[in-house]
């Protein structure tokens, strides 16, 4: 990669050069204007998929897989520069091993998980890259455990996942991590919720952990919790009285934000879902959405349907898959990614960026930097 870095660089120097001695000749004979700034706003990351970023101040790490199977970073500086980008390193000795990042804090240190190809699914172990040059670990898992993932972590080391077990139950899990000179040290593990199926989301700083969970009564539920380490135990403890049901029907959790607040879908009748964001006294924002309108002659309505993503701004942004709702039909079309500030307006990604792929927004951040994808690859979209 380096080489060919180097040996595009010299085809830069030599047409540099070349130019600087044509407009030397010209100059004289016509002012030439010169080409506008290029634009920061929409910063193209090249072939991928990216799930998650983080935030410092002088750049922002993002996180996903190159869209074949292998772990991917990204490293953007805050004028929306891409300063660098690379596969992550495969888990030594599994030839054939496919990778996926899922999370990433802002020590650089990456959470996922590979599987072999060959072996399926079962295969599938939790990852952690200590940085993102580091060869990654497995998480441990206990023996019964035939396929797991790290989905979150936070600045203190607090990584969420989830694993099958043999008895076909699947867990919330959570590990807490020390990182010290590129060695990983796992100091605790906790099994949190078994279910028929448990779906770990994401993690903060401050320990609250969205998921959902397939009850007993049927159905997936949207959850919040919040997991505390205990210096003096070495243990991670959940938060007594934390534990929450967010819905009493159907309903899905996603993101969460340091102050608790939750984001994702909820059933509100028998066909139509509803994308959410509930503050953790159980106040539901307020997602304004787009005008509806026709095509084809049929009225349609848009409705939210589901929110991937919020941040910690105020008011809080939040970003959301957006459907067209045709009530004569009862049918809905995947058409839009939005960015929703809450209780204050929406806007339509595709009239920002034309080449937007639909349902592929997947994190924004403090800043209102926003991660998915166009037509040409993986993208930030700056504020």
């Amino acid at each position: 990669m380096f080489g060919k870095q180097k040996q595009l660089g010299w085809w830069i120097a030599i047409a540099v050069a070349m130019g600087l001695v044509w407009a030397s000749q010209v100059s004289a004979q016509k002012k030439v204007k010169p080409p506008p700034p290029p634009s920061a706003k929409l910063v193209n990351l090249g072939p991928g998929v990216p799930t998650a970023m983080n935030q410092l101040d002088l750049f922002v790490e993002i996180v996903g897989h190159n869209g074949a199977g292998v772990g991917r970073y990204w490293m953007v500086d805050s004028t929306g520069v891409l300063m660098d980008s690379f596969d992550l390193a495969s888990f030594p000795g599994a030839t054939g091993s496919t990778t996926e990042a899922q999370g990433i804090n802002n020590h650089g240190t990456i959470v996922g998980c590979h599987g072999d190809p060959d072996l399926g699914w079962q295969s599938v172990r939790p990852l952690v890259w200590a940085t993102p040059e580091s060869l990654p670990v497995e998480l441990p898992v206990r023996d019964d455990v035939y396929n797991s993932g790290a989905s979150a972590i936070n600045d203190d080391g607090l990584v969420i996942g989830t694993w099958y077990e043999s008895n076909g139950q699947r867990s919330l899990v959570a590990w807490k991590l020390s990182v010290s000179d590129g060695i990983v040290t796992v100091l605790d593990s906790l099994v949190i919720v078994t279910a028929p199926n448990v779906f770990a989301e994401r993690t903060t700083n401050s320990g609250y952990v969205s998921y959902t969970a397939d009850v007993s009564s049927g159905g997936y539920r949207a959850f919040r919790l919040r997991l505390i380490w205990d210096e003096s135990s070495q243990k991670i403890l959940e938060v007594v009285g934390s534990r929450s049901q967010l819905f009493e029907g159907h309903s899905e959790a996603i993101g969460v934000n340091e102050a608790g607040t939750v984001c994702g879908t909820y059933r509100l009748d028998s066909t139509l879902m509803e994308a959410f964001a509930m503050t953790i006294h159980g106040e539901l924002l307020v997602l304004p959405q787009l005008p509806g309108g026709k095509t084809k002659g049929k009225t349609y309505e848009v409705r939210n349907t589901c929110a991937m993503a919020l941040n910690n701004a105020s008011p809080v942004q939040v970003v959301a898959w957006a459907d067209k709702y045709f009530p004569d039909s009862n049918q809905m079309t995947d058409d839009y990614d939005v960015r929703i500030t809450a209780n204050t307006s929406i806007t339509n990604l595709e009239d920002e960026v034309s080449n937007w792929v639909d349902n592929s927004v997947a994190d924004i951040n403090d800043a209102g930097w926003i991660i998915g994808r166009t037509t040409n690859g993986a993208v930030v979209l700056l504020p």
